[in-house]
């Protein structure tokens, strides 16, 4: 008998990477607003169970958690600076308030494993391997809201017959993405890539099907109660071996500019959006993940290189689109 496992935003990059590598083993509720990315995999009688919804808004928590074995909780505001407190609120409603109810949830219903997507954001910028211990700096709304969701987590299912696992992921790329790797491959084909200093700063990589592959070992692996946290990446690389890799893989010749390092500090550009997105660009964040390959046995299947390379023909078409609404 197949094992149900519940995945919230499902339709989002992640999920739907997720979706597509899991639907053939288990049987699958799906939860999203959205539905087109996995469209494919619902359509037919024996395909995933789709509910249309946020996480907020579930109403049949029967048909959800019912004998379900796990849950993927991925549902979250994401990557979006809010403009008012609305909007504020929104964020600490969505990742906060709603995993705290899905979590409550699934103890009530029985689930045996509750994986929750955070991010390697709660961490400071720092030239060394970050491991889990260390003390945590959350900036952005997103980092906060996330963090603040581990830490009611870890204060009521510390201890418990749930098995919890934090997962700490680092910039992902792959298929969907639209993100920091999309405009690196976009600045690479207009030839020129600006980056404040030398370029040797070292950023954590995960390419999406690592991800993929990552959850059903952690859905097969022993049910260990209580609460474990983890960092998960494909790999640590110097933003010139990035470009260096862009370059290789789609034939491009992108040539880094290097920009003085005051403009990291410069106030009088501190309000523009471009250097901020150079500054982050610019900065150190590597981890270290031991624990995950002790506890879980989890190495990447991609480097980079490799991750690029099979996801090619997703950024080609990417790209496209993106120069045709110019």
């Amino acid at each position: 008998m197949k094992k149900k496992v519940v995945i919230t935003g499902a339709n989002g990059m992640v999920g739907s990477a997720i979706v597509k590598y899991l639907h053939n083993d288990y049987d699958l509720i799906a939860i999203d607003r959205h539905n087109d990315r996995i469209a494919p995999f619902t359509k037919s009688l024996d395909g995933v169970d789709f509910v249309f919804s946020d996480i907020l808004s579930i109403n049949d928590w029967n048909r959800v958690l019912g004998e379900a074995f796990a849950v993927i909780h991925l549902a979250a505001n994401v990557h979006w600076a809010p403009k008012t407190s609305e909007q504020v609120a929104s964020f600490y409603k969505v990742n906060v308030e709603g995993t705290r109810i899905l979590i409550d949830k699934c103890a009530q219903y029985g689930v045996k494993k509750f994986l929750f997507f955070s991010t390697n954001d709660v961490y400071p910028n720092s030239d060394h391997e970050i491991e889990e211990s260390e003390p945590l700096v959350a900036t952005s709304i997103y980092a906060k809201t996330k963090l603040e969701a581990e830490i009611s987590i870890l204060q009521k299912y510390g201890t418990g017959s749930l098995d919890v696992l934090i997962l700490r992921p680092a910039s992902i790329y792959g298929e969907h993405d639209r993100g920091s790797m999309s405009s690196l491959i976009s600045l690479c084909k207009h030839g020129v890539v600006p980056v404040i200093g030398s370029g040797e700063n070292v950023k954590a990589l995960l390419y999406v099907k690592d991800v993929a592959a990552f959850v059903r070992t952690y859905i097969e692996s022993e049910v260990v109660p209580g609460v474990s946290i983890a960092n998960i990446a494909s790999g640590n690389y110097s933003f010139v071996q990035i470009i260096s890799t862009i370059n290789d893989v789609f034939g491009l010749n992108g040539r880094l500019i290097r920009l003085p390092l005051f403009l990291k500090d410069d106030k009088v550009f501190s309000k523009s959006g471009m250097l901020n997105k150079l500054k982050v660009a610019s900065e150190s964040k590597k981890v270290n993940c031991g624990k995950i390959e002790r506890l879980y046995g989890f190495t990447s299947s991609y480097d980079m290189k490799e991750g690029l390379m099979d996801s090619s023909e997703y950024y080609r078409e990417f790209c496209k689109v993106q120069k045709s609404k110019k």
